[in-house]
């Protein structure tokens, strides 16, 4: 019906990325629009870890509209970054 579930309601637009965080839009358009996201189930809530490049940002979503989640960097963690790296490139050869 071209409506979009946002966590308990419908809605039939799309926000860009830089409404949300402007430091995460950047970053995306610096790395020519090239980012990677990828999740972690944590209980009732969902992880959600941003790569772009060699950074990382993180999200955690308790009601399926990530628009309201606070956006953290997670500085110093480039290890994380490796690790999501695999993962997704092994989620895709399967």
């Amino acid at each position: 019906d071209g409506n979009l579930k946002i966590g308990d309601t419908n809605t039939s637009t799309v926000s860009f990325l830089k409404a949300w965080s402007e430091l995460l839009d950047l970053e995306v358009t610096q790395n020519q629009g090239k980012f990677e996201v990828s999740f972690h189930r944590n209980g009732d809530k969902f992880d959600y870890y941003w790569c772009v490049g060699s950074k990382i940002h993180k999200s955690t979503d308790g009601n399926g509209d990530i628009t309201n989640d606070q956006l953290r960097h997670l500085e110093g963690m480039r290890y994380l970054y490796f690790i999501l790296k695999k993962r997704l490139e092994e989620h895709k050869e399967s």
